[in-house]
């Protein structure tokens, strides 16, 4: 063994003989305060860590809900486009055949892309805003 350990190697060597110790069971706060104590960790710093502990996994749930929003929206869009061509495609289709000219179905183009542009505008700005 070595006489004098890197602060990254302290943490990983302690966390592991506490996962061991611990076998699956929770700790109290008292218990918390003990360890802590024994290792010469004041209750300020303690609770300091704490608090910092609490706020980086309610950011880490922050995070998971708006990838999860922004995949949504995603696929919605990508619902909305593909209806956008499918039918779009079968009206023209059917204007191009009944006229051999285009004559009425670029309203439904226009109307219905005004609003799927919006709709890709919400979609992909909206989603780096929240980042």
């Amino acid at each position: 063994m070595t006489s004098s350990y890197r602060s990254e190697d302290v943490q990983q060597i302690l966390q592991l003989a506490m996962t061991q110790k611990a076998e699956g069971r929770d700790f109290s706060r008292q218990e918390l305060l003990e360890m802590a104590a024994d290792l010469g960790i004041s209750q300020e710093a303690l609770a300091e860590a704490e608090k910092q502990l609490i706020q980086q996994s309610e950011k880490q749930r922050a995070k998971q809900v708006l990838s999860n929003m922004s995949n949504s929206r995603r696929r919605k869009f990508k619902t909305h486009l593909f209806f956008y061509l499918i039918i779009n495609t079968f009206l023209v289709v059917i204007d191009v055949m009944t006229d051999g000219k285009l004559n009425w179905a670029y309203w439904s183009i226009l109307g219905w892309g005004l609003g799927l542009a919006f709709d890709a505008f919400d979609t992909f700005q909206g989603s780096n805003d929240e980042r």
